[in-house]
């Protein structure tokens, strides 16, 4: 800003012929930085220092720069002055500008809470099953991944449907991302998906030619996830809304709907074993905040890419038959889900579950995706005795694209291991295990 007067003032003297004007740049500057909650950050000669009154300075240097431009409405018409800035961020709708809103997490994480979910399926009576005879096999009054029904001729079909919105603005990603974890609520049935079709809700200020390459990037992001599996896009539909959301139905046939892995089917004794690290929601909030390192985004995002139906196939050979798996509610609530479907006791082992990198960092410094909160408010009851930290706020992390949770008998859960190891899955490790639940109580133990 200093240098521009200079150049004007020699630029005019080179081209006159007269002797250029020497400048002296400044030794040292003052430099400061708005935090965002009405406070501001300083630094001069080697001092630093923040607050409120900072936020003041520097709005006062701000202002005071910007009135020497002249600003014209659409129309040409001179503005009126900036109005002063409120120190509390959430009063500069007192200034005429919109009340500041919290940012919102996308991914799974961008899910309605599990207590609001079953409490609006329970008022539009769908939290029991349909008389539909003997059609439907798994439904919205069950707990599982995915719905199962029976067509008239006799066919099988087990079919889920999941979308989130953008949680970078990588379409392509976005959309290998969103493929990945639809199919892996059928993967957590033990079904493998045969066909998808598409839902994108395109955003409403992209123009034509933008919106067109932003559905050619997340279909061809989903077809590099499911083009490798098999799994044929059968179309879709597409709209426009606020932002890119994406999202796939998926469907597979399972050879016998007896066989398939159930939430309910697990067994007093089981050893529960999590097949892929946690912590996807914090470092996705941390990103958007820009407080989320590229090596330890790199890792996450490698995570969320990788397909569960290595860990599906494992678990077959294995004899598993109770599985989850572990997206938006969080560990902790998909293993409540678990532990009342199977009227049994899970005692957690929060000291052995696997974190990604930097997740266990973030979250020690308070940060939180927008929906931690509501996911420690558990369909079970809960018992703590775990010391509070980060390795405990990990259970209830939202997850985008997460592991399963695979529920084998004691005698084959080396061998279980052994094979999903063998696979590339490093961080799979058994995470907790079944008890009777005495007087038919089931609960989770966090300890």
């Amino acid at each position: 800003v200093r240098m521009g007067p200079y150049l004007i003032e020699n630029l005019e003297r080179l081209r006159t012929g007269q002797r250029l004007r020497r400048y002296r740049p400044q030794g040292d500057f003052l430099a400061l930085l708005n935090l965002g909650d009405g406070r501001a950050a300083g630094a001069k000669w080697g001092a630093a220092f923040e607050g409120r009154w900072v936020m003041r300075l520097k709005d006062r240097i701000d202002r005071r720069f910007m009135e020497r431009f002249q600003a014209l409405d659409p129309e040409g018409a001179a503005l009126p002055a900036f109005g002063a800035m409120r120190a509390d961020p959430d009063a500069h709708a007192a200034n005429g500008g919109p009340q500041s809103t919290p940012m919102f997490c996308g991914g799974c994480a961008a899910k309605v809470g599990p207590d609001r979910l079953g409490r609006a399926l329970a008022r539009a009576g769908l939290d029991a099953r349909p008389e539909a005879g003997d059609q439907v096999i798994l439904d919205t009054g069950t707990p599982d991944d995915a719905v199962a029904y029976r067509t008239p001729a006799g066919d099988r079909i087990v079919a889920s449907l999941d979308a989130f919105p953008a949680f970078t603005d990588d379409p392509w990603l976005v959309g290998r991302v969103a493929a990945v974890n639809a199919c892996s609520d059928l993967h957590a049935t033990g079904v493998t998906p045969r066909f998808a079709q598409a839902l994108v809700t395109l955003p409403q200020e992209a123009d034509g030619e933008t919106a067109e390459e932003l559905l050619i990037q997340v279909l061809a992001g989903a077809r590099a996830a499911l083009d490798p599996e098999g799994v044929l896009l059968l179309g879709g539909h597409t709209n426009t809304g606020p932002e890119l959301v994406v999202g796939f139905h998926v469907e597979g046939v399972p050879e016998d709907c007896r066989d398939l892995l159930l939430k309910s089917r697990g067994r007093p004794g089981d050893a529960l074993v999590l097949t892929k690290p946690l912590g996807s929601g914090v470092l996705l909030a941390a990103d958007r905040m820009g407080l989320c390192p590229g090596r330890w985004l790199r890792t996450c995002l490698a995570s969320m890419q990788t397909s569960n139906r290595g860990a599906m196939e494992a678990a077959r050979r294995a004899g598993v038959a109770a599985a989850t798996d572990v997206s938006g509610f969080g560990l902790a609530g998909h293993l409540g889900e678990m532990a009342r479907a199977s009227g049994v006791v899970l005692e957690v082992f929060v000291d052995a579950l696997p974190a990604l990198p930097g997740a266990l960092e973030l979250l020690d410094r308070g940060e939180r995706s927008t929906s931690h909160d509501q996911n420690t408010r558990l369909p079970v009851e809960v018992e703590r005795p775990a010391a509070p930290g980060p390795r405990l706020d990990l259970a209830f992390d939202p997850q985008t694209s997460g592991g399963l949770v695979l529920a084998v008998s004691p005698e084959r859960a080396d061998g279980l291991l052994s094979d999903l190891k063998a696979q590339g899955l490093h961080a799979a490790t058994v995470i907790a295990r079944a008890r009777a639940a005495a007087s038919g109580n089931p609960r989770l133990i966090l300890a």
